[in-house]
């Protein structure tokens, strides 16, 4: 696929995605999806994953604390809600290749590594919301 001989093709699945965008974010999910597409030989669709992305994941956080709407929603809905939607994505995306790819012996970013890079995705995210409240207060 898109790795080198010696450096083996790792992908994460659609299930892998939705968790790491419930742990870490819809940002965790657009680097994720950037992830894929690197491995896929088409660096240039993984940054415009990451840029827009990203971007538009910290504008609608944004937006949502900043909507009156929200508060009488329970915490976790819009994370699932978000989080469901992203591994409907990586299903019409990534879903196919990622079947094929399993089939054909290849194997999926471990478990851990999804979790791990999911928190630190949290650690920045919320950090950054919590600076940027500080500066707006």
């Amino acid at each position: 696929m898109g790795a080198t001989d010696s450096t083996p093709v790792l992908l994460y699945s659609p299930r892998q995605i939705c968790v790491a965008t419930l742990i870490g974010s819809p940002v965790a999910a657009c680097w994720c999806f950037a992830q894929n597409f690197r491995q896929l030989a088409q660096p240039e669709v993984a940054k415009k994953w990451l840029l827009w992305g990203c971007g538009s994941s910290f504008l609608a956080l944004l937006v949502l604390c900043a909507l009156p709407l929200t508060r009488g929603v329970p915490n976790y809905v819009i994370p699932i809600a978000y989080s469901i939607a992203f591994r409907e994505v990586a299903k019409r995306i990534h879903g196919d290749i990622v079947r094929q790819h399993i089939s054909a012996g290849g194997r999926l970013v471990s478990w851990w590594y999804v979790i791990g890079i999911s928190f630190i995705f949290f650690i920045v995210v919320a950090v950054l919301l919590l600076v940027m409240l500080a500066t707006f207060l």
